[in-house]
């Protein structure tokens, strides 16, 4: 299995303060990474915040589920690659703020602030119809102590569900549950220690978990 999470895929999301770090730092163009399956926390599992981790950020993404084998026949022809996804849920992928920033600036790879054991969340998926992947929206949210924290639609995304399969086949054959986290619409937002986060596609809550 494979994570893949794009980056700068809302028009919103340009810059990032590094949740009052010192400096602002450029937010690259859109870009697709490639996470380790270890860092998977499967629904309901808490997050424990490692300790080179602190401060520790937070961030809504729509999520896909990948449902059939595929490669260079989608870059070819992205107008069918809503026949490679079957379901969608919601994600949270973490990031090691103050370490991420000084990668970024040193311009050292940052993976290891976020591809760290643990740093993506996964919610409940719920399987779409032709038509719901054909035209994939719908609102998402993420509260932290039942105050919304960060919202977006699907529809919005700068580059479609369907280019970012395009884009990823060209250079990964795309496997049976692969996971496309698909951008997030906000800066992070901080997490402490027991914080309940939730977060929602259409209203319905399909992730929820604790902070430790």
């Amino acid at each position: 299995m494979k994570i893949f999470v794009v980056e700068g895929n809302y028009p919103q999301y340009n810059i990032i303060d590094g949740a009052s770090l010192d400096d602002k730092v450029e937010r690259p163009k859109t870009a697709i990474n490639l996470l380790p399956d270890t860092a998977l926390l499967m629904r309901g599992r808490p997050f424990f915040v490692p300790d080179f981790a602190w401060p520790c950020t937070v961030q809504l993404h729509g999520v896909v589920r990948i449902a059939r084998l595929g490669k260079n026949t989608i870059t070819d022809a992205p107008r069918f690659a809503y026949r490679y996804y079957d379901a969608v849920s919601v994600g949270a992928t973490f990031t090691a703020a103050r370490l991420w920033a000084r990668l970024r600036v040193s311009g050292l790879p940052w993976d290891k602030a976020k591809s760290f054991d643990g740093a993506c969340s996964l919610g409940t998926f719920q399987t779409l119809s032709e038509e719901e992947r054909k035209d994939l929206s719908g609102g998402i949210d993420l509260s932290i102590n039942e105050q919304v924290v960060q919202t977006a639609d699907l529809k919005d995304m700068l580059c479609s569900i369907d280019d970012i399969i395009a884009a990823i086949s060209r250079y990964h054959k795309l496997c049976q549950g692969d996971l496309i986290y698909c951008g997030t619409p906000a800066e992070g937002s901080l997490v402490q220690l027991d914080d309940h986060i939730v977060g929602r596609w259409k209203n319905k809550p399909l992730l929820a978990f604790n902070v430790k």
